[in-house]
Formats: structure tokens, sequence, C-alpha cells
């Protein structure tokens, strides 16, 4: 068993990072996210999938050539290579977890 919390994660009130390969053979990473209206990350990518999990707020999800508005309870999953990004629309808070199936997270950064 691997217990940690979330307060003891690297980050700041805004994003808390979990790289798995950090805390055992664990293949698999993730952001915790609490964004204000009009933050999130411009659009990247990487050599792995990476799935978004909606907790709370209105939030828009680029993957590629398509657009969703999501909200709580959406998962989206952006496939490995395509670029992606999301953008909170307000007009409160939104919380995510964006799961990378990759021990270590790595991005390369498209815009």
């Amino acid at each position: 068993m691997y217990h940690v919390n979330a307060r003891d994660l690297p980050g700041n009130d805004v994003s808390r990072t979990f790289e798995g390969g950090k805390h055992g053979p664990c293949t698999v990473s993730f952001f915790l996210v609490n964004n204000r209206p009009g933050e999130g990350p411009n659009l990247h990518r990487h050599a792995y999938d990476e799935t978004f999990i909606i907790l709370e707020g209105h939030v828009l999800v680029r993957v590629g050539d398509e657009s969703l508005e999501g909200g709580p309870g959406d998962i989206v999953i952006g496939p490995a290579g395509t670029p992606h990004g999301f953008t909170n629309r307000g007009p409160g808070p939104a919380r995510l977890v964006c799961i990378h199936a990759a021990p270590e997270m790595k991005t390369e950064w498209v815009d």
C-alpha cells in the first residue's frame, strides 16, 4: 500500500502534483486542480493518454479539433500525442483530477 496526503504533494492551492514513480513502482501520475475562472493549461500533449475528471465547475475541454463544455461527473480522455487543454468557464471554481497514464509526467507545450 502507498499513502500520501494531498496537502503533502508539491504545488499550491491551484495545483498539486503526484508523480507515481516517486512513490514506488506506481505507473500512474496526476494533478489535483482547483482553477479560478479563466484559468487552465494551454494546449499541450503527452506520449501517453491523459484523463480529465471534472469534480466541480464548468470547464471547456479541448482535445485535438474537438471541444466540450464539461461539468461535474464528466470524464474526458485526451489520447496520446493529441494536443489538449482546458479552461474554467466560471462563474466559480473548477476542480479536476488530471490523470497521466505514466509514472513520470512529460509535457510538450503546443502554443
